[in-house]
């Protein structure tokens, strides 16, 4: 299983942003993909402006992607996840959730790569080297 940041989506989504087709290797790699709630959620605050929320649903669903919820059980572990590694809330759930599913993380993001490698964590950038 890989976890997608909320920008893989958003680049893939975008075909004029600069990591269009970096997304699209991650996309395509074959393997379950899933973001938690809360990064849905970041991801449809833009086209919540303008109604198109359903773009992303229907996005969602083309790749499979498996919507993961947090629990109780996730506060007090993203509370001591956050302050050991000091990144934002929306960056921490994303390393809970890749911890708590044994999953690899897939991002473009460098400061989140560089905490996951830290954590021990596998991540999928959509480079040639991946």
């Amino acid at each position: 299983m890989i976890i997608l940041d909320a920008c893989v989506l958003i680049s893939f989504a975008d075909p004029s942003h600069v990591h269009h087709q970096r997304a699209k290797r991650v996309l395509s790699v074959g393997e379950d993909l899933a973001v938690s709630v809360l990064t849905g959620a970041e991801i449809m605050v833009e086209p919540a402006k303008t109604q198109r929320q359903d773009q992303w649903l229907d996005l969602f669903a083309a790749f499979e992607v498996s919507l993961l919820p947090l629990a109780g059980e996730d506060m007090a572990d993203l509370a001591r996840l956050r302050r050991q590694v000091g990144v934002k809330l929306p960056d921490t759930v994303v390393l809970q959730m890749v911890r708590k599913h044994g999953a690899a993380l897939a991002t473009f993001d460098e400061r989140l790569s560089t905490v996951a490698a830290q954590l021990g964590i596998t991540v999928v950038s959509g480079t040639n080297s991946d």
